[in-house]
This record gives structure tokens, C-alpha cells and sequence, in this order.
């Protein structure tokens, strides 16, 4: 257990260090939050280090190595604690003591957790890991970024990888293996996200107590806010239970249409035994079209991190809450964002769009909403300014959040083909409720109770008296006709998110007409917490009714990518929302009588029910990923070579080893998703072609990929040396190697060193690989 501890903390004291490298910065940035960014520092502290050591390295004016980061980290300290003034850490203690003793204990923890869980389910294979181990190896390797494609030699990576180059740091400046470092990797992304739900959690709720309890309530709902993001699955854990169990009749089942649940046998027993049970969750809306089933992806957070896929959508979720954070700074604060803030707002979100380029415009857009929020609130009407206001911030962020990572934008190629409409597939409601059941369930008795006289004022507005405004009744108008509109296609979700989004704008409407006074305080008053929470229903809502009518183009020709990443958003928004919604309503709900408290009762019995049926998927889930904890625990991911494929594990590791540098590797090229590619995903050395499917992903064409499939062919079974010699100086080939896959594609011949007439030499060799290189 002591090799798994050591590392684990080697990460913890490297995160702490971070954090408290920009803790003034942190402070000055977020001041008016009651937490004065405290629980974000770790977060921004990763963020900053990362941003100034990927730009210095990428102009060459550092190279990647771990001394050169250890330098940015004390630079950028000296800096912060020199320019900014330095925190009172001995007053903010004795005010926040609990606050701080609560994060780093949930801090720690998280990290702790989930380094075991991966310990005991530590392979880097399967799914999309090989191709991420393959992007931190090169990240390691490279020596300037962009970092090379480890797949397509002569290249460098056309991904968002952001991510991957923060992994590689903290795996270098720890000196732990790339096994190991990215096993640790998602154990500290799981932490940082804990935190950063844990952070928002507690500011939004700070204000509705009073003093004397405001601390142990604010810190309780900071709980739930990293439950409900990170914490609890989706209803379909609770539907497995019931399956297996033989309580779900065949004709339920078969209305659920949740993809395999029915193809599995009835055990009677409690848990799932199939081993694959909770890849199910992520597969719950099953579009089908013209008879044929099409695939749709709706991971949640719990889903990815029990996965362990070291995936964009993963690497940024720490750094989308930073985000929110940064939109409710701005929405509680009394002042419009200096331009340190505004730099911060810059790096945050530019760095979203080189983590995972499908959070830039959602929480770019969030941040904008906010402020037209507070400038709202402080002019108190829509008019020419304001929008010319909100729409001159706009166009700074995103300008400045482009022009910050210029770097990663003018060698990023993309699969995007603009957007495409689609009327004739439609999620179910039930899968919807499946999904999103809890946060819906919350949002709707929020949307009920946050503003008492919503309904008085819509009822105004129709009659003509003028309760909501032309605007505002022009606005309902058309969005209760859509929302018939919609029932009668009998598009029931898209008719249920359609009222509640209008339910949500009037809501905010009125929460936006609060005196001055609720609306912008030094802490954050009660009426912007309101109006934030609010603020993330209203994307929720809108994320997830968006694809019912359009999708993103991409190479798969269907809505499935854009369901996962918008529905991946929305859980976030809808988690964080919820929190406060929560918060509101248990403390309405205590203070109400007669009817109204009894309605709430019924209200907090459903709550908790829900609640604990979506807790049912992780607890189940863990164990099973795990194998019950019954192997031996390792964070090296690359353990299991060692075991199932010695030779090759000998091989791979001799190559590491001894091989510096980015020397182009020949191996046999294949489908993704297959073993193929293994040697230059598991040394980072480039290869001609790894995954020719992510290529093409990746680049958005197959153009150089399909050119090298038959070239490499080539290589493998022609005797013609002067074909051989051009190849291998067209693609600088050092190294050819030759394994069990190389064997059975090509036969015997490719490990034949005659063929190569003197080219070649016998670098490496045991029972089961040879490894030729170049003389």
C-alpha cells in the first residue's frame, strides 16, 4: 500500500503548493465571495502554472523539463506575493477555519479515494485510454509544444490538449512514471472537482442563513454540491437493481428501451453480476431511426470518473466550475471587472477552449449572461445601452480568450461542419427523466416557490393589465403557443422544457426587479445567489432542448456527440443550480405552516427518495469496476502489459528506456478501439499511423492517414531495398518493430532482417518481439 500512498501524496503536497502559490491572487480575484476563493486556489493555482509554462515552452523560450517548471511555479509565487498584497492568513483562519479544515479534509479525501479505486482498476486499455496515455507520453517526450502526434509521425497533436500537457506536468515534476501519472490524474481531476463543487456550493448558500449558522449550513450544502456533481449516478443504477431482481415487469423494460438492459438474464439477486452493467448508465437515450438504432452518448461525471478515461470532457470539469465561479463573481460584484480580472476571465475561459473546445462558448456565454444580470439589476430596464454594454463585454472576452492561446488555434484543426437541423428524432421523456429526474424534480419545485406572485403577474399580463410588460407578455405569449405547439406534435419533452424555460425567465424577471440593495451586496446578497441559480436552470433547460432541433456536424453524421457534450454541461448546471435551489427550499419549507408545509413535507419525502435512488449507481458501480477490491492494488497502469504480454511489456519498456527523444517507431497500424498502436501509446514515440479512426476525427479528412496504410504495408512484406530506403528516409524511421500483431497481419517475412538488405540491425529481441533499427 506504501507505493500507492507515496505518489498520492507526492500529488497532494504538489496541489497544495500550487494553490497557495496564487492565494493572493485568488483573494483579489475573488474578494466579495464569502469564501474569498479559497476553495478555487488549487484550481487556479494548476490553471496558471500550466498557461505559463505551455506558452513559454511554446516559443521556445523554455524547454520541457521539470526544473523549468518548478521555476514558472516560484516566478509566478514571487509575483503574486509581491505584486498583490499578501493575505492575512491568521485572520482568514480564525474567520473561515471551518471552511478551510472542510475543504482540505474533502480535498484530501477525494484524492485519497479515488487514488484507491483506481489502484484497483489501474489498466490503461480499452475504450479511449490508449489514445489519451498516447497524448501524455508525447506531451512528456516533446521538448517544445505542440507536442508531437504520437500517431501520425511528423505531426503534432490537432486535439484540445490542454489536459493532457497539466498531466504531464504534474507527472514530471512528481517523477512518477506516465502509468502511474495518469491513474493519479483522474484521482486528483475527481478532488479538484469535489472542491470546485464544494466552492460554489458554499458561496451560493452563505447568505441564507444567519450568522450564528450560516457556517455549518453553507459548509453542508457545499457537500451536496460536490455530491450532486460528482457523487450520484443517474436513475438508471436504481432501474438495474430492480431488473436483475426480477421486479421490473417485460413490458416496463421494453418501454424504458434503455440499450441492453433487457438482452441481460434475471439473477433475483440485488446487484448486477454482468460485468459491463454500469456502461449502461451512459447509454440511456436510444434514438432509433427508420428501424436502425443510432448511438447516443450521455456520460455524467460519476460515469467518467468510475470509467477512467483521461478524456477532454473530463480534463476541463474542474476548470468549468472555476468558470462558474468567475460568472457569479461577476454577476454579486458592485464593480465592473478590472483588467486583472478581466486577463483572469481571459485565461479561464481561452484555457476551456484548449481543454475541451465545447465548454468556450457555453461558459463564455454564462459569464456574458451574468454581467447583462448585474447591469440589469443596477439600471433596472433593457435598453440600447445595456445591450451595446453587454454585447462590447462580450466581445472582449472572446476576443481575449482567443488571442491569449493564439499558439493552439493556428495548429488546431477541427471535425466541426456547422450546425445541421433535425426534426425527425426526439428524446423520450421518460430517458430524459431518467437522466436529469433528480435535478429536474428540484428545479420544478424551485421554479414553484422561488417567486410567489410569478403566476399573479402572468395572469396580469394575459388579462392586459400590464403585470409583466409588452415585452414580457409578447414573450410568454409565444412561448406557451410553442410549448402547445409542441404537445400537440407530441414532443413532450421539448414541450415540458419549453414551459419550463419560460417559467425560469419570468422567474428571473422578477428576482432581477429586487431593490439594489438585495441584488449587489459586498457578500453576495440573497437576490444574485437567486438570480444565478436561475441564471444555470435556464442554460440547463436550454443545452438540453437545443439538440431535440439541431446538432453539431462531425464524423459520425448524427447528434450523438452533441447530446453527450451539451447533456455533460447541463448536469453540471443543473447540479450547481440545484444546490441553491435546495438550500432555498428546505429553509421555505421550515419556516412555512398549514398546507404549504405539508405540500413541502411530501416535496423533501421526494427529494430523498430520489436522492438515495441515485446514489444506488455508485454505490453498486464501485464495486463492481473494482472487482470488489479483491486484486492487488497498483496505480501503474501499464501493469497488466507485464502480466498478459511480457514480451511485449519487455519490449515497450526497453524502448522507453533507452530510445530519448521523438524517434519515429514503425509498428503495424489498425482500428481504433484494438491493441494496435500500443507501442507508441505506451512510449509516446511517433509512429506512422496509430487509430486511423481518431485521425480522421482529429483532422477532419483521411488524407495522409490513407496515404500511409498501404506504404506501411509495404514496409512490413517488400524485399525491394531501394523502396525500403526511400520510405524509411521520407518518414525518418529508426526503429521497425515487430511484434505478435505484426506477425499475424504480415506473417513471418516482417520480422525477417535479410529483407532489408544491411538497412536494419537487431536492436532488441526475446521470445516474442524483435525490434530492428536503423543502421
Amino acid at each position: 500500500m506504501i507505493e500507492i500512498l507515496v505518489p498520492i501524496f507526492a500529488w497532494w503536497l504538489i496541489l497544495q503548493a500550487l494553490g497557495f502559490a496564487v492565494l493572493p491572487l485568488a483573494f483579489r480575484i475573488f474578494r466579495t465571495l464569502p469564501d474569498q476563493g479559497y476553495s478555487f486556489a488549487k484550481i487556479l493555482g494548476l490553471l496558471l502554472v500550466s498557461y505559463v509554462f505551455w506558452l513559454l515552452v511554446s516559443f521556445q523560450f523554455l524547454s520541457n523539463t521539470a526544473p523549468a517548471i518548478a521555476a514558472v511555479i516560484l516566478v509566478l509565487a514571487l509575483a503574486c506575493y509581491l505584486y498583490f498584497p499578501k493575505p492575512s492568513l491568521g485572520e482568514f483562519w480564525r474567520e473561515k477555519k471551518h471552511l478551510v479544515l472542510t475543504s482540505e479534509a474533502l480535498f484530501a479525501a477525494a484524492l485519497l479515494i479515488w487514488g484507491i479505486v483506481r489502484a484497483y482498476n489501474p489498466e490503461i486499455t480499452a475504450t479511449e485510454k490508449p489514445m489519451e496515455v498516447a497524448f501524455l507520453n508525447a506531451t512528456l517526450r516533446s521538448e517544445h509544444f505542440p507536442p508531437h502526434d504520437p500517431w501520425l509521425s511528423g505531426y503534432a497533436i490537432s486535439y484540445y490538449h490542454f489536459g493532457y500537457v497539466m498531466m504531464a506536468l504534474l507527472t514530471k515534476l512528481s517523477g512518477v512514471t506516465s502509468g502511474v501519472g495518469f491513474n493519479l490524474g483522474i484521482a486528483l481531476l475527481f478532488a479538484l472537482t469535489v472542491l470546485g463543487a464544494f466552492g460554489l456550493g458554499y458561496n451560493l448558500t452563505a447568505g441564507l442563513r444567519s450568522n450564528a449558522t450560516r457556517h455549518r449550513a453553507s459548509l453542508a450544502y457545499g457537500l451536496l454540491a460536490a455530491l450532486l456533481v460528482a457523487g450520484i449516478g443517474n436513475l438508471e443504477g436504481i432501474l438495474e437493481v430492480f431488473y436483475t431482481r426480477g421486479l421490473l415487469p417485460p413490458e416496463f423494460v421494453q418501454f424504458l428501451d434503455i440499450k441492453g438492459l433487457g438482452s441481460v438474464p434475471v439473477t433475483g439477486q440485488w446487484m448486477p453480476t454482468d460485468n459491463w452493467w454500469w456502461w449502461r448508465a451512459s447509454r440511456v437515450i436510444h434514438d432509433s431511426f427508420q428501424g436502425q438504432d443510432m448511438e447516443v452518448i450521455d456520460e455524467f461525471p460519476f460515469f467518467s470518473f468510475l470509467l477512467g478515461d483521461m478524456h477532454p470532457h473530463l480534463l476541463a470539469l474542474p476548470f468549468t466550475l472555476l468558470a462558474l465561479a468567475l460568472a457569479y463573481k461577476v454577476l454579486v460584484s458592485s464593480e465592473l471587472p478590472s483588467r486583472l480580472e478581466m486577463i483572469v476571465l481571459w485565461i479561464v475561459i481561452g484555457g476551456l477552449g484548449f481543454l475541451n473546445s465545447w465548454d468556450l462558448p457555453t461558459y463564455g456565454l454564462i459569464i456574458i449572461a451574468a454581467y447583462g444580470l448585474r447591469e440589469y439589476r443596477l439600471i433596472g430596464q433593457f435598453d440600447r445601452q445595456w445591450l451595446t454594454d453587454a454585447l462590447r463585454f462580450g466581445v472582449k472576452l472572446f476576443l481575449g480568450s482567443i488571442v491569449l492561446y493564439l499558439p493552439f488555434w493556428i495548429t488546431f484543426s477541427s471535425q466541426f461542419g456547422g450546425l445541421v437541423p433535425q426534426l425527425l428524432i426526439k428524446t423520450r421523456l421518460h430517458q430524459y427523466l431518467i437522466m436529469f429526474g433528480l435535478s429536474v424534480f428540484i428545479a420544478t419545485g424551485a421554479l414553484m416557490a422561488f417567486m410567489p406572485d410569478t403566476f399573479r403577474r402572468i395572469r396580469s399580463s394575459v388579462a392586459g393589465d400590464g403585470g409583466l410588460g409588452i415585452g414580457s407578455g409578447a414573450i410568454l405569449s409565444f412561448g406557451m403557443a410553442l410549448g402547445i405547439l409542441f404537445a400537440i406534435l407530441q414532443w413532450w419533452l421539448s414541450a415540458v422544457l419549453v414551459f419550463l424555460i419560460v417559467l425560469s425567465l419570468f422567474a428571473l424577471h422578477q428576482q432581477s426587479k429586487s431593490p439594489r440593495s438585495e441584488a449587489i451586496g459586498s457578500n453576495g446578497a440573497r437576490g444574485a445567489d437567486l438570480s444565478f441559480s436561475l441564471l444555470l436552470f435556464i442554460a440547463a433547460f436550454l443545452l438540453t432542448l437545443s439538440v431535440e432541433f439541431f446538432y453539431i456536424r462531425d464524423v459520425f453524421g448524427t447528434r450523438m456527440n452533441t447530446v453527450f457534450k451539451f447533456y455533460y454541461q447541463a448536469w453540471v448546471l443543473f447540479s450547481i443550480g440545484s444546490t441553491y435551489a435546495m438550500a432555498y427550499l428546505w429553509q421555505k419549507i421550515a419556516n412555512d405552516s398549514g398546507w404549504k408545509k405539508a405540500t413541502g413535507m411530501v416535496w423533501r419525502g421526494g427529494f430523498f427518495l430520489l436522492f438515495a435512488a441515485s446514489l444506488v449507481y455508485p454505490s453498486a458501480a464501485i464495486p463492481s469496476k473494482t472487482n470488489r477490491f479483491q486484486a492487488s492494488p497498483t496505480l501503474d497502469g501499464t501493469a497488466f502489459l507485464q502480466q498478459f504480454y511480457p514480451d511485449e511489456y519487455s519490449a515497450i519498456r526497453w524502448l522507453d528506456d533507452q530510445v530519448p527523444g521523438n524517434a519515429v517507431v514503425l509498428e503495424a497500424w489498425g482500428g481504433s478501439y484494438t491493441f494496435y498502436g500500443r507501442v507508441s501509446a505506451y512510449t509516446g514515440l511517433p509512429t506512422l499511423l496509430g487509430w486511423g479512426g481518431h485521425e480522421l476525427q482529429w483532422r477532419g479528412n483521411y488524407n495522409e492517414p490513407g496515404r500511409r496504410e498501404p506504404l506501411i504495408d509495404q514496409l512490413y512484406t517488400s524485399s525491394d531495398t531501394q523502396d525500403l530506403h526511400r520510405l524509411l528516409e521520407e518518414f525518418d524511421i529508426q526503429y521497425v518493430y515487430v511484434g505478435f500483431l505484426e506477425r499475424d497481419k504480415y506473417g513471418p517475412a516482417a520480422a525477417s532482417l535479410e529483407r532489408w538488405g544491411g538497412l536494419m540491425e537487431v536492436a532488441f529481441q526475446n521470445s516474442g518481439v524483435i525490434i530492428l533499427r536503423r543502421v
